[in-house]
């Protein structure tokens, strides 16, 4: 505590003080420092496939390209085999282990979005992303009206093949198919052959006349 009779003399020593202040030259403003960049956060992905020696290789460079560019980002793959993939993706989801990202054949999307361990496409890119791929290939992710996923390639399509030396023009359509096919069956010999026991080998024939398989 300050005692009473020194009063005067602090109230007049505090006005010397304002006095001065407004006496005295103006404070040179210090310059402003440059803000400095908030440095990128670091992120981990993780993305399980199975694809073959050769893709994988290819992945791994288009990998290395995004992280070149993204510095802070850490792109980590790991390879299983088709049936091990579904299965071991189906048991890290359940358990919250999973992956950031799951590379895998368009008809996963049933069993996975079923289990609900996928995210639906419109949850994770807007509009205007989706927009930019073929129709075709986008809904080959659609499940009950939705869209699982997005396509790295559009591709994996059946083709009928020819012999030019025992078939000078190919056939205009099935009758005519039909008909060579008969004409060039001798001995051991086919004039046509595809696997009847892969039901994948019969879409083309389901599309050809205005069906499909679900």
């Amino acid at each position: 505590m300050v005692p009473r009779r020194f009063y005067p003399v602090m109230a007049m020593l505090a006005l010397l003080g304002l006095l001065l202040a407004a006496c005295a030259p103006a404070a040179t403003p210090t310059p402003a420092q440059p803000a400095q960049p908030t440095p990128a956060p670091k992120v981990k992905i993780t993305y399980w496939e199975q694809e073959s020696e050769e893709v994988d290789a290819f992945l791994d460079e288009l990998a290395a390209e995004f992280t070149k560019s993204n510095p802070n980002v850490t792109v980590e793959r790991a390879h299983y085999g088709n049936e091990e993939l579904r299965d071991q993706f189906q048991a890290a989801s359940l358990a919250g282990a999973a992956p950031e990202l799951v590379r895998v054949p368009n008809d996963f999307a049933g069993p996975f979005s079923a289990l609900g361990i996928i995210a639906k496409a419109t949850e994770v890119f807007d509009r205007a992303f989706l927009d930019q791929f073929i129709p075709e290939a986008l809904n080959a992710t659609r499940v009950k009206g939705e869209i699982w996923g997005v396509p790295d390639n559009y591709g994996n399509h059946l083709m009928l093949l020819y012999n030019q030396d025992l078939v000078k023009e190919p056939p205009k359509d099935t009758d005519e198919l039909i008909k060579i096919a008969q004409e060039l069956t001798r001995g051991d010999s086919y004039g046509f052959a595809y696997n009847l026991n892969e039901p994948f080998w019969l879409a083309p024939w389901l599309g050809a006349f205005g069906t499909w398989p679900l």
